[in-house]
Formats: C-alpha cells, sequence, structure tokens
C-alpha cells in the first residue's frame, strides 16, 4: 500500500487466503529454466516479495491471513508472513482436516474466517470459527463444479503466461513520489 496510496486510500482491511507472502518454493520447480513472471515474483526471496516486506506497515490496517498446514503450493509459513496479521490455521480448529490450496476456497473454517473477518472490520471473532463443525468438509451450497473450473483456469492462465528467463524487474511507485 505504501508503494500505491490510491489503493491504500480505498483499503480498510486485508484478508489473505493462502497468500504467499513469503514466497512458494514450489513455484522454484516450475522455474527451473524460465516460467510466467508471476511465478518468478513467488519465488522465497524475490525482489517483488522484497519490496513489498520492506514498505509494508503492521499497523497501516488490520490483516487477517487463513491458511492450511497441507497446502501444497504455500507453506504455512509463508502464508503467515504478514507482520502483526491475525492468522487462522484451519486444522487448529479441526485438526487434521485435509485441506489444499485450492481447498481453502470451499472449507467451511476458512469461509467464516473471511465471513467473520469482512464483518468485524479486519479481524474474525474467535466465536465465529467455533461454531463450524468439523463433520462439514465444504460450504453448504458450493458450486464445486464452478470452483474446479476456476482453479484450472487460473492455474492454466499462469502455466500458459509466456516465459521469461528470470524475475522481472521491479517498478513500484516510492513513497513520497516517484517512481
Amino acid at each position: 500500500m505504501a508503494h500505491w496510496p490510491d489503493v491504500a486510500d480505498a483499503t480498510s482491511m486485508l484478508v489473505a487466503i493462502a497468500g504467499p507472502n513469503a514466497g512458494s518454493p514450489t513455484a522454484g520447480a516450475l522455474c527451473a529454466e524460465a516460467c510466467a513472471p508471476a511465478l518468478w515474483q513467488m519465488l522465497p526471496g524475490s525482489a517483488l516479495l522484497a519490496a513489498l516486506d520492506e514498505a509494508w506497515d503492521p499497523g497501516a490496517i488490520p490483516v487477517t491471513a487463513i491458511r492450511s498446514l497441507q497446502d501444497e503450493f504455500v507453506p504455512p509459513e509463508s502464508a503467515a508472513a504478514i507482520p502483526g496479521a491475525t492468522v487462522i490455521t484451519v486444522q487448529d480448529h479441526c485438526p487434521g482436516r485435509p485441506v489444499s490450496h485450492a481447498g481453502l476456497l470451499a472449507d467451511p473454517v476458512a469461509y467464516a474466517a473471511v465471513a467473520s473477518a469482512l464483518a468485524g472490520g479486519g479481524t474474525p471473532d474467535p466465536a465465529a470459527l467455533d461454531g463450524v463443525g468439523c463433520e462439514q468438509t465444504t460450504v453448504a451450497g458450493m458450486d464445486m463444479a464452478a470452483l474446479d473450473a476456476a482453479a484450472a483456469a487460473s492455474l492454466t492462465a499462469v502455466l500458459g503466461a509466456e516465459t521469461v528467463p528470470a524475475e522481472p524487474a521491479v517498478t513500484l511507485a516510492v513513497p513520497g513520489g516517484g517512481a
């Protein structure tokens, strides 16, 4: 938000579902020789992530980070790597529940955390999560075929994008003016 003041002015909270805040080692396997710019930028230690971390103000807005311990793409420590965030881990509420990266979008605990954070100004109410039964593994009424199709389309778009041999240069607005 330090790099885009117009975005900061319009943002009152951040609710992240499995965000690769500290990167995704899986992206490295996909970038052995060349890959899409977005994948280079998701590598741990990428210039983009470093620039975003450097400018982050932990007290600027309330932040909720939702993660799964079984995420195959974004490690749980990466999803929780937002200083000052309230971290919600699905397995803290439903121990042993297998929830994949895309599965977080249909998980009742993740859904309740998002709804509660949005209703609570960016911070979820723990009581809202306590009411979620662990026997239910997907949100009631969720169109799983549509969710699967959207996930496949997103993955296809990234993997099918034009590849480059290295991370592109990071060009962000500099706080106080300039670029």
